[in-house]
């Protein structure tokens, strides 16, 4: 073989290599561009948090998962008999309903969207009926008031079970509940002898009782702790109770015969908000500082009646009413309503999203994400 012919045959060789290594170079490249492709698309659609409304329909016997981006219902979850009331883990991982005609509570999952249990609550009188229902901060413990027996049931969150039973806030007609931010103090609200009362949770004693609050129903607590607001819906109100004096401090009087149903406050603590069953959404200025303080600054009028549950939302531009009786657009709905400051239309219902029979129960549900790594 000549020196020449095996030049010719060893550049032939190299060439040969030298594609090859240039052809799986660029199928490499192409891989991991795939990859990254699929990573950066599988986490971003990851991290997108949800934003979505929980809602209980009591003739459905369902709760709705609606989704708040695209203004319809995601899901749609079978629970017990005539769902009303909810709360959810601090971890966002679980929702518990009660159930008030089937004497249990529904455990409700958010990532399945499904129930992964049914914990069934005891009566001393009849069949439990849990109406009421809220959550520790820390997520230990759930509270839960039947109103077949007046008391208050307690659930461990760890293990699904009651294991405590508090008398002292005993109401006839006992209705809603809520827990103070610090988590220090249950306040129960008793529609029959008009009362509302604060239980220690550390040894669920009663440690004050404010009387004069007749046809107490709802609840909710100021973000401070330091005042508490309580509809009537016989008397058309909303009451104002000083936690630190455990006092009357205001009445708001509505219209008498609209019903005033429910309450929500902002986590600033300077807006609430009102539903009349029969009448308007009503805004009022819980800011101390204000020289509107506890006065209605806005009003929403109704799509239709019968109007029950209101919340607003935590970003502060949106408020969520149910509709048992929308007569407009779709009956059974969740009318969103725009509070917005700087909003054309403030003050009014912009949608209406169609949901279960009779929807009772409203939770506005944003997921909190885990901080990314550094």
């Amino acid at each position: 073989m000549s020196v020449l012919h095996c030049l010719t045959s060893c550049n032939r060789v190299y060439t040969c290599i030298l594609q090859k290594q240039i052809h799986l170079l660029a199928a490499s490249f192409y891989l991991l561009a795939a990859s990254l492709t699929i990573s950066l698309t599988g986490q971003a659609q990851e991290i997108k948090p949800w934003n979505r409304l929980y809602v209980t329909n009591e003739v459905s016997n369902t709760v709705s998962v609606v989704d708040l981006d695209q203004s319809k219902v995601l899901a749609t979850i079978p629970v017990g008999v005539a769902p009303t009331g909810m709360a959810i883990t601090p971890d966002q991982e679980r929702i518990y309903v009660a159930n008030i005609r089937s004497a249990n509570l529904s455990v409700v999952s958010t990532a399945s969207n499904s129930v992964e249990a049914t914990i069934p609550l005891p009566s001393w009188y009849g069949v439990a009926s849990p109406f009421g229902i809220a959550m520790s901060p820390d997520g230990q413990q759930l509270f839960v008031s039947n109103l077949s027996d007046g008391t208050v049931r307690v659930i461990s969150t760890k293990t699904n079970t009651v294991v405590g039973t508090i008398t002292e806030a005993y109401d006839w007609a006992m209705r809603y509940i809520a827990i103070s931010p610090s988590g220090e103090y249950l306040y129960v609200a008793g529609a029959g002898d008009g009362k509302l009362t604060a239980i220690r949770l550390a040894d669920y004693k009663a440690v004050a009782k404010v009387t004069g609050l007749w046809g107490a129903r709802h609840l909710v607590v100021s973000p401070d702790g330091s005042r508490v607001y309580v509809t009537s819906d016989s008397t058309s109100r909303l009451y104002v109770v000083d936690t630190a004096k455990a006092e009357l401090i205001k009445t708001i009087q509505f219209p008498p015969g609209v019903g005033t149903t429910t309450v929500d406050i902002s986590p600033t603590g300077k807006l609430a908000i009102v539903s009349n069953a029969y009448g308007n959404v009503s805004l009022i200025d819980t800011d101390p500082a204000s020289q509107t303080y506890h006065e209605v600054i806005g009003q929403v009028p109704p799509s239709s009646f019968y109007q029950y549950c209101v919340v607003l939302g935590s970003e502060g531009k949106f408020a969520y009413l149910s509709n048992q009786s929308d007569r407009g657009a779709s009956p059974n709905s969740i009318n969103v309503i725009d509070i917005a400051q700087d909003s054309k239309t403030r003050n009014t219902i912009i949608n209406s999203i169609p949901v279960g029979q009779k929807p009772w129960g409203v939770m506005p549900v944003r997921q909190r994400l885990p901080p990314a790594n550094p």
